[in-house]
C-alpha cells in the first residue's frame, strides 16, 4: 500500500509524474480528440464535394461542362 502511494507522489524536478492509469487516461481523451477533429474534417469534405457537385450541375446546365480543358 505504501509502494502505492509513493509511486503516486514520485516527483521529477518538481513535476508529479504520471501513473500508468493516469497517462492511459490521458492518451484514451488525446485518442478521442484525434477522432472528433478526423469525423469533422471528414464531414467538412464531404460538404465540399456535394458543393462542388451542385455547382457543376449548374454549369452543365447553362451549357459549360465544368470537366472540359481550356
Amino acid at each position: 500500500m505504501l509502494y502505492l502511494i509513493l509511486a503516486e507522489l514520485t516527483v521529477d524536478k518538481g513535476n508529479l509524474l504520471l501513473i500508468g492509469s493516469e497517462q492511459v487516461e490521458i492518451e484514451r481523451a488525446r485518442v478521442e480528440q484525434e477522432r472528433q477533429r478526423a469525423e469533422q474534417a471528414e464531414r467538412k469534405a464531404e460538404q465540399a464535394e456535394r458543393k462542388a457537385t451542385q455547382l457543376a450541375s449548374r454549369l452543365r446546365a447553362m451549357g459549360i461542362d465544368p470537366d472540359a480543358e481550356d
